[in-house]
Protein backbone atom coordinates (compact mmCIF):
# COMPACT_ATOMS: atom_id res chain seq x y z
CA UNK A 1 0.00 0.00 0.00
CA UNK A 2 2.61 2.49 -1.03
CA UNK A 3 1.21 4.75 -3.73
CA UNK A 4 3.31 7.90 -3.94
CA UNK A 5 0.47 10.16 -5.08
CA UNK A 6 0.48 13.74 -3.82
CA UNK A 7 -2.86 15.24 -2.81
CA UNK A 8 -3.92 18.11 -5.02
CA UNK A 9 -6.92 20.40 -4.79
CA UNK A 10 -10.35 18.83 -4.69
CA UNK A 11 -12.95 20.64 -6.77
CA UNK A 12 -16.69 20.28 -7.26
CA UNK A 13 -17.32 19.13 -10.80
CA UNK A 14 -21.08 18.96 -10.93
CA UNK A 15 -22.81 15.90 -12.36
CA UNK A 16 -20.87 15.20 -15.52
CA UNK A 17 -19.89 11.63 -16.31
CA UNK A 18 -22.41 9.02 -15.22
CA UNK A 19 -21.75 5.37 -14.54
CA UNK A 20 -24.63 2.94 -14.62
CA UNK A 21 -24.54 0.31 -11.88
CA UNK A 22 -26.69 -2.58 -10.81
CA UNK A 23 -26.54 -2.37 -7.23
CA UNK A 24 -22.91 -0.38 -2.13
CA UNK A 25 -22.36 1.79 3.38
CA UNK A 26 -20.35 3.44 5.16
CA UNK A 27 -16.96 1.96 5.87
CA UNK A 28 -15.40 4.07 8.53
CA UNK A 29 -13.36 4.39 11.65
CA UNK A 30 -15.62 2.37 13.92
CA UNK A 31 -18.17 3.21 16.56
CA UNK A 32 -17.46 5.90 19.19
CA UNK A 33 -14.78 4.66 21.57
CA UNK A 34 -13.41 2.17 19.04
CA UNK A 35 -10.78 3.53 16.72
CA UNK A 36 -7.53 2.39 15.24
CA UNK A 37 -5.75 0.78 12.34
CA UNK A 38 -2.32 -0.49 11.49
CA UNK A 39 0.07 -1.28 8.66
CA UNK A 40 2.98 -3.57 7.96
CA UNK A 41 4.77 -4.58 4.73
CA UNK A 42 2.58 -6.42 2.27
CA UNK A 43 3.24 -10.04 1.42
CA UNK A 44 3.74 -11.89 -1.85
CA UNK A 45 0.41 -13.69 -2.11
CA UNK A 46 -1.15 -13.36 -5.56
CA UNK A 47 -4.34 -14.53 -7.18
CA UNK A 48 -4.21 -17.97 -8.68
CA UNK A 49 -7.11 -17.24 -11.02
CA UNK A 50 -9.65 -14.54 -11.68
CA UNK A 51 -13.41 -14.69 -11.81
CA UNK A 52 -16.32 -15.61 -9.61
CA UNK A 53 -16.11 -18.19 -6.84
CA UNK A 54 -19.71 -19.25 -7.33
CA UNK A 55 -21.84 -20.06 -10.33
CA UNK A 56 -24.48 -17.81 -11.83
CA UNK A 57 -22.74 -14.44 -11.45
CA UNK A 58 -22.46 -12.13 -14.43
CA UNK A 59 -20.73 -8.82 -14.93
CA UNK A 60 -22.58 -5.65 -15.84
CA UNK A 61 -21.81 -4.34 -19.31
CA UNK A 62 -19.17 -1.70 -18.68
CA UNK A 63 -16.49 -0.14 -20.81
CA UNK A 64 -12.84 0.27 -19.87
CA UNK A 65 -13.45 3.97 -19.18
CA UNK A 66 -15.93 3.04 -16.45
CA UNK A 67 -19.14 3.75 -18.37
CA UNK A 68 -21.90 1.22 -18.87
CA UNK A 69 -25.52 0.40 -18.24
CA UNK A 70 -27.56 -2.35 -16.64
CA UNK A 71 -31.14 -3.24 -16.00
CA UNK A 72 -31.40 -2.16 -12.36
CA UNK A 73 -31.12 1.55 -13.12
CA UNK A 74 -28.69 2.60 -10.40
CA UNK A 75 -26.50 5.53 -11.43
CA UNK A 76 -23.02 6.47 -10.26
CA UNK A 77 -22.65 10.20 -10.91
CA UNK A 78 -19.37 12.08 -10.60
CA UNK A 79 -19.52 14.52 -7.68
CA UNK A 80 -15.97 15.82 -7.20
CA UNK A 81 -12.41 14.79 -7.82
CA UNK A 82 -8.88 15.05 -6.43
CA UNK A 83 -6.46 16.03 -9.17
CA UNK A 84 -3.64 13.81 -7.92
CA UNK A 85 -5.38 11.51 -5.54
CA UNK A 86 -5.73 9.97 -2.11
CA UNK A 87 -3.83 6.92 -0.93
CA UNK A 88 -5.80 5.68 2.08
CA UNK A 89 -9.35 6.73 2.87
CA UNK A 90 -11.48 6.54 6.03
CA UNK A 91 -14.98 7.85 6.74
CA UNK A 92 -16.77 9.34 9.70
CA UNK A 93 -20.36 10.57 9.43
CA UNK A 94 -20.34 12.85 6.36
CA UNK A 95 -16.58 13.29 6.06
CA UNK A 96 -13.86 11.44 4.19
CA UNK A 97 -10.39 11.57 5.76
CA UNK A 98 -7.44 10.56 3.63
CA UNK A 99 -3.66 10.52 3.44
CA UNK A 100 -1.12 10.36 0.66
CA UNK A 101 2.65 10.62 0.51
CA UNK A 102 3.52 13.23 3.18
CA UNK A 103 0.07 14.84 3.12
CA UNK A 104 -3.30 14.46 4.83
CA UNK A 105 -6.74 15.91 4.24
CA UNK A 106 -10.47 15.82 4.73
CA UNK A 107 -13.41 16.30 2.39
CA UNK A 108 -17.14 16.72 2.75
CA UNK A 109 -19.03 13.80 1.28
CA UNK A 110 -21.31 16.24 -0.53
CA UNK A 111 -19.01 19.13 -1.45
CA UNK A 112 -15.41 17.98 -1.66
CA UNK A 113 -12.32 19.45 -0.06
CA UNK A 114 -12.42 20.81 3.48
CA UNK A 115 -8.68 20.95 3.99
CA UNK A 116 -5.39 19.44 2.95
CA UNK A 117 -2.14 19.82 4.86
CA UNK A 118 1.55 19.04 4.75
CA UNK A 119 2.41 15.94 6.75
CA UNK A 120 6.18 15.91 6.72
CA UNK A 121 8.33 15.76 9.84
CA UNK A 122 11.35 18.01 9.62
CA UNK A 123 13.12 16.89 6.47
CA UNK A 124 11.47 13.46 6.47
CA UNK A 125 8.70 12.62 4.02
CA UNK A 126 6.61 9.61 4.93
CA UNK A 127 4.56 7.16 2.95
CA UNK A 128 0.91 6.95 3.82
CA UNK A 129 0.00 3.78 5.72
CA UNK A 130 -3.16 2.21 7.13
CA UNK A 131 -2.78 4.04 10.46
CA UNK A 132 -5.49 6.48 11.55
CA UNK A 133 -7.46 7.54 14.63
CA UNK A 134 -10.23 10.05 15.13
CA UNK A 135 -12.19 11.71 17.91
CA UNK A 136 -14.54 14.70 18.07
CA UNK A 137 -11.71 17.25 17.80
CA UNK A 138 -8.73 15.77 15.98
CA UNK A 139 -7.47 13.25 13.46
CA UNK A 140 -4.17 11.37 13.80
CA UNK A 141 -2.36 9.91 10.77
CA UNK A 142 0.71 7.65 10.73
CA UNK A 143 3.52 7.80 8.17
CA UNK A 144 6.41 5.43 7.47
CA UNK A 145 9.57 6.78 5.79
CA UNK A 146 11.64 4.78 3.38
CA UNK A 147 13.24 1.81 5.15
CA UNK A 148 16.65 2.68 3.66
CA UNK A 149 17.92 4.87 6.48
CA UNK A 150 17.53 5.42 10.19
CA UNK A 151 14.56 7.82 10.19
CA UNK A 152 11.72 6.63 12.38
CA UNK A 153 8.01 6.53 11.72
CA UNK A 154 6.03 9.59 12.74
CA UNK A 155 2.48 10.58 13.61
CA UNK A 156 0.74 13.87 12.79
CA UNK A 157 -2.36 15.20 14.55
CA UNK A 158 -4.64 17.76 12.88
CA UNK A 159 -7.68 19.70 13.97
CA UNK A 160 -10.41 17.68 12.26
CA UNK A 161 -12.42 20.77 11.27
CA UNK A 162 -9.71 23.20 10.09
CA UNK A 163 -6.74 20.99 9.26
CA UNK A 164 -4.41 22.95 11.54
CA UNK A 165 -1.50 20.73 12.54
CA UNK A 166 -1.55 20.27 16.31
CA UNK A 167 1.56 18.17 16.89
CA UNK A 168 3.97 15.60 15.47
CA UNK A 169 5.50 12.64 17.29
CA UNK A 170 8.67 11.03 15.92
CA UNK A 171 9.76 7.49 16.70
CA UNK A 172 13.52 7.12 17.35
CA UNK A 173 15.80 7.57 14.34
CA UNK A 174 17.67 4.38 15.21
CA UNK A 175 16.95 2.24 12.16
CA UNK A 176 14.62 0.00 14.17
CA UNK A 177 11.31 1.89 14.15
CA UNK A 178 10.50 2.63 10.52
CA UNK A 179 6.87 1.45 10.56
CA UNK A 180 3.89 3.38 11.93
CA UNK A 181 1.76 0.46 13.11
CA UNK A 182 -1.34 1.86 14.72
CA UNK A 183 -3.10 4.72 16.49
CA UNK A 184 -6.07 5.17 18.81
CA UNK A 185 -7.63 8.06 20.73
CA UNK A 186 -9.21 7.55 24.13
CA UNK A 187 -10.00 9.91 27.03
CA UNK A 188 -7.76 12.72 25.82
CA UNK A 189 -4.78 10.46 25.09
CA UNK A 190 -3.44 9.45 21.71
CA UNK A 191 -1.82 6.00 21.77
CA UNK A 192 0.46 5.22 18.84
CA UNK A 193 2.83 2.35 18.09
CA UNK A 194 5.93 1.87 15.94
CA UNK A 195 7.94 -1.22 15.10
CA UNK A 196 9.92 -2.25 12.03
CA UNK A 197 10.25 -4.48 9.00
CA UNK A 198 12.27 -7.70 8.81
CA UNK A 199 11.93 -10.66 11.14
CA UNK A 200 9.82 -10.92 14.27
CA UNK A 201 12.84 -11.68 16.44
CA UNK A 202 14.43 -8.34 15.48
CA UNK A 203 11.49 -6.25 16.66
CA UNK A 204 11.71 -3.70 19.46
CA UNK A 205 8.22 -2.15 19.42
CA UNK A 206 7.42 1.11 21.16
CA UNK A 207 3.98 2.25 22.27
CA UNK A 208 3.52 5.92 23.19
CA UNK A 209 0.87 7.76 25.15
CA UNK A 210 0.58 11.39 24.04
CA UNK A 211 -1.56 14.26 25.26
CA UNK A 212 -4.04 14.43 22.39
CA UNK A 213 -4.28 18.23 22.52
CA UNK A 214 -0.61 19.20 22.87
CA UNK A 215 1.42 16.19 21.71
CA UNK A 216 3.31 16.04 25.01
CA UNK A 217 4.62 12.53 25.59
CA UNK A 218 3.02 11.11 28.72
CA UNK A 219 4.55 7.64 28.72
CA UNK A 220 6.14 4.99 26.52
CA UNK A 221 5.98 1.22 26.83
CA UNK A 222 8.27 -1.34 25.20
CA UNK A 223 9.81 -4.72 25.88
CA UNK A 224 9.62 -6.64 28.17
CA UNK A 225 6.21 -5.22 29.09
CA UNK A 226 5.08 -5.94 25.54
CA UNK A 227 6.45 -8.75 23.36
CA UNK A 228 9.26 -8.32 20.86
CA UNK A 229 7.12 -8.65 17.74
CA UNK A 230 5.20 -6.88 15.02
CA UNK A 231 2.37 -4.61 16.13
CA UNK A 232 -0.69 -5.48 14.05
CA UNK A 233 -3.35 -3.18 15.52
CA UNK A 234 -3.98 -0.48 18.09
CA UNK A 235 -7.65 -0.25 19.10
CA UNK A 236 -9.52 1.70 21.77
CA UNK A 237 -12.46 0.11 23.56
CA UNK A 238 -14.21 0.75 26.84
CA UNK A 239 -11.64 3.27 28.09
CA UNK A 240 -8.71 0.92 27.42
CA UNK A 241 -6.30 0.38 24.53
CA UNK A 242 -5.66 -2.98 22.85
CA UNK A 243 -2.23 -3.36 21.26
CA UNK A 244 -2.26 -6.54 19.15
CA UNK A 245 0.95 -8.38 18.26
CA UNK A 246 -0.06 -10.83 15.54
CA UNK A 247 0.55 -14.38 16.79
CA UNK A 248 1.60 -13.08 20.21
CA UNK A 249 -1.86 -11.95 21.15
CA UNK A 250 -3.02 -8.63 22.59
CA UNK A 251 -1.91 -6.51 25.53
CA UNK A 252 -4.52 -4.24 27.09
CA UNK A 253 -3.02 -0.95 28.27
CA UNK A 254 -4.23 1.74 30.65
CA UNK A 255 -4.16 4.84 28.40
CA UNK A 256 -3.25 7.13 31.30
CA UNK A 257 -0.11 5.22 32.34
CA UNK A 258 0.78 2.72 29.62
CA UNK A 259 0.74 -0.14 32.12
CA UNK A 260 -0.44 -3.54 30.92
CA UNK A 261 -3.71 -4.48 32.60
CA UNK A 262 -4.59 -7.69 30.73
CA UNK A 263 -3.16 -10.18 28.24
CA UNK A 264 -5.19 -12.06 25.62
CA UNK A 265 -2.81 -14.60 24.12
CA UNK A 266 -5.32 -16.04 21.64
CA UNK A 267 -6.31 -12.75 19.98
CA UNK A 268 -4.30 -13.17 16.78
CA UNK A 269 -4.60 -10.71 13.90
CA UNK A 270 -2.78 -10.42 10.63
CA UNK A 271 -1.03 -7.29 9.45
CA UNK A 272 -3.44 -4.47 8.53
CA UNK A 273 -6.60 -6.49 9.11
CA UNK A 274 -7.99 -5.31 12.45
CA UNK A 275 -11.20 -3.28 12.50
CA UNK A 276 -13.26 -2.59 15.62
CA UNK A 277 -17.02 -2.22 15.45
CA UNK A 278 -19.73 -2.66 18.07
CA UNK A 279 -17.45 -4.19 20.70
CA UNK A 280 -15.93 -6.69 18.26
CA UNK A 281 -12.52 -6.77 16.60
CA UNK A 282 -12.77 -8.25 13.11
CA UNK A 283 -9.48 -9.53 11.75
CA UNK A 284 -7.86 -12.10 9.47
CA UNK A 285 -5.29 -14.77 10.22
CA UNK A 286 -3.82 -17.37 7.85
CA UNK A 287 -6.83 -17.60 5.55
CA UNK A 288 -9.38 -17.27 8.34
CA UNK A 289 -11.81 -14.45 9.08
CA UNK A 290 -12.08 -13.92 12.83
CA UNK A 291 -14.25 -11.99 15.27
CA UNK A 292 -13.04 -11.32 18.83
CA UNK A 293 -14.95 -9.86 21.74
CA UNK A 294 -13.21 -6.73 23.01
CA UNK A 295 -14.85 -7.22 26.39
CA UNK A 296 -12.97 -10.39 27.30
CA UNK A 297 -10.72 -11.24 24.33
CA UNK A 298 -12.64 -14.40 23.45
CA UNK A 299 -13.16 -15.61 19.91
CA UNK A 300 -16.76 -15.09 18.80
CA UNK A 301 -16.43 -16.91 15.49
CA UNK A 302 -14.02 -17.92 12.75
CA UNK A 303 -14.52 -18.93 9.12
CA UNK A 304 -12.54 -19.34 5.93
CA UNK A 305 -11.83 -16.06 4.13
CA UNK A 306 -10.71 -17.81 0.94
CA UNK A 307 -7.11 -18.65 1.76
CA UNK A 308 -3.95 -16.60 1.79
CA UNK A 309 -3.22 -13.41 3.65
CA UNK A 310 -5.67 -10.60 4.22
CA UNK A 311 -3.50 -7.51 4.70
CA UNK A 312 -6.38 -5.03 4.38
CA UNK A 313 -9.00 -4.03 6.96
CA UNK A 314 -12.46 -5.50 6.40
CA UNK A 315 -15.51 -3.31 5.82
CA UNK A 316 -18.03 -3.64 8.65
CA UNK A 317 -21.43 -2.32 9.62
CA UNK A 318 -24.18 -3.56 11.93
CA UNK A 319 -25.20 -6.39 9.62
CA UNK A 320 -22.31 -7.42 7.39
CA UNK A 321 -18.54 -7.77 7.39
CA UNK A 322 -16.65 -8.13 4.11
CA UNK A 323 -13.07 -9.38 3.84
CA UNK A 324 -10.75 -9.04 0.85
CA UNK A 325 -7.61 -11.14 0.41
CA UNK A 326 -4.36 -11.18 -1.51
CA UNK A 327 -5.66 -14.31 -3.23
CA UNK A 328 -8.46 -12.23 -4.82
CA UNK A 329 -11.36 -13.44 -2.68
CA UNK A 330 -14.14 -11.15 -1.49
CA UNK A 331 -16.17 -12.87 1.24
CA UNK A 332 -19.20 -11.53 3.12
CA UNK A 333 -20.25 -12.81 6.55
CA UNK A 334 -23.06 -12.05 8.95
CA UNK A 335 -21.26 -9.73 11.37
CA UNK A 336 -22.79 -11.29 14.48
CA UNK A 337 -22.90 -15.01 13.71
CA UNK A 338 -20.09 -15.43 11.18
CA UNK A 339 -22.36 -17.23 8.74
CA UNK A 340 -21.00 -16.86 5.22
CA UNK A 341 -23.37 -14.96 2.95
CA UNK A 342 -21.37 -15.19 -0.27
CA UNK A 343 -17.87 -15.40 -1.73
CA UNK A 344 -16.58 -14.00 -5.03
CA UNK A 345 -13.31 -13.39 -6.88
CA UNK A 346 -11.64 -10.35 -8.38
CA UNK A 347 -9.13 -10.33 -11.23
CA UNK A 348 -6.21 -9.24 -9.03
CA UNK A 349 -5.46 -9.21 -5.27
CA UNK A 350 -7.98 -7.11 -3.36
CA UNK A 351 -6.70 -3.68 -2.28
CA UNK A 352 -9.75 -2.17 -0.58
CA UNK A 353 -13.35 -2.95 0.35
CA UNK A 354 -16.34 -0.81 1.35
CA UNK A 355 -20.03 -1.17 2.20
CA UNK A 356 -23.04 0.97 1.36
CA UNK A 357 -26.79 0.56 1.75
CA UNK A 358 -27.33 -1.94 -1.04
CA UNK A 359 -23.87 -2.89 -2.14
CA UNK A 360 -20.44 -4.20 -1.29
CA UNK A 361 -17.47 -2.78 -3.21
CA UNK A 362 -14.01 -4.14 -3.86
CA UNK A 363 -11.14 -2.58 -5.74
CA UNK A 364 -8.21 -4.75 -6.75
CA UNK A 365 -4.52 -4.00 -7.20
CA UNK A 366 -5.09 -3.47 -10.91
CA UNK A 367 -7.52 -0.61 -10.24
CA UNK A 368 -10.65 -2.57 -11.21
CA UNK A 369 -13.70 -1.59 -9.14
CA UNK A 370 -16.33 -4.29 -8.67
CA UNK A 371 -19.75 -3.84 -7.11
CA UNK A 372 -21.69 -6.74 -5.59
CA UNK A 373 -25.28 -6.97 -4.47
CA UNK A 374 -25.11 -6.87 -0.71
CA UNK A 375 -27.65 -9.62 -0.19
CA UNK A 376 -26.35 -12.36 -2.48
CA UNK A 377 -23.06 -11.14 -3.99
CA UNK A 378 -24.32 -10.84 -7.55
CA UNK A 379 -21.80 -8.84 -9.55
CA UNK A 380 -23.51 -5.59 -10.49
CA UNK A 381 -20.68 -3.43 -11.75
CA UNK A 382 -17.12 -3.64 -13.01
CA UNK A 383 -14.98 -0.78 -14.30
CA UNK A 384 -11.39 0.35 -14.37
CA UNK A 385 -10.85 3.26 -12.00
CA UNK A 386 -7.54 4.89 -12.82
CA UNK A 387 -4.27 3.53 -11.51
CA UNK A 388 -3.38 0.44 -9.55
CA UNK A 389 -3.37 0.23 -5.74
CA UNK A 390 -6.37 2.46 -5.05
CA UNK A 391 -8.43 2.54 -1.87
CA UNK A 392 -12.22 2.78 -1.78
CA UNK A 393 -14.66 4.08 0.86
CA UNK A 394 -18.35 4.95 1.05
CA UNK A 395 -20.50 7.32 3.10
CA UNK A 396 -23.96 8.86 2.73
CA UNK A 397 -24.51 7.43 -0.73
CA UNK A 398 -21.15 8.63 -2.07
CA UNK A 399 -18.36 6.32 -3.18
CA UNK A 400 -14.78 7.64 -3.09
CA UNK A 401 -12.22 5.81 -5.22
CA UNK A 402 -8.62 6.74 -4.45
CA UNK A 403 -5.52 6.63 -6.58
CA UNK A 404 -3.41 9.17 -8.38
CA UNK A 405 -6.69 10.77 -9.37
CA UNK A 406 -9.37 10.16 -6.75
CA UNK A 407 -13.00 10.43 -7.75
CA UNK A 408 -16.17 10.71 -5.68
CA UNK A 409 -19.43 9.39 -7.14
CA UNK A 410 -22.99 9.68 -5.94
CA UNK A 411 -24.78 6.33 -5.94
CA UNK A 412 -28.33 7.07 -7.05
CA UNK A 413 -31.43 5.11 -7.97
CA UNK A 414 -32.85 6.33 -11.25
Amino acid sequence: MQRRALLATLGLLGTGGCLRLQQADVSGTGTPGETGGSAQPSGSDTASNAGDASAGTSSAGTASDGTGTDERGVTLTEAWTADEGAEHVWTDASTFFFSTYAEAGAASVADGLRWDADATSGEVDGSSVETFALDDERAVFGFSPDSNGDAGAYFCAFDRASGERLWTLDAPADGAHHAAEGAALVDGTAVVAASDYGSQSDQDPLVYGVDAATGEELWRTGTPDVPAGFVSNVVAHGGAVFVVFGSQGARVLDPSTGSVTATYDSMWTEMWTGYAHGGTLYAAWDGEALAYSLDDGSEKWSASSGGGRGRIPPAVDDGLVVFGTKTSFVTAFDAESGEQRWQKRTADPVYGVALSDGYAWAIDEGGVLTGFARDDGTKVHESTQGDADSDVAAADGVLLVGGETANAYRVEDS
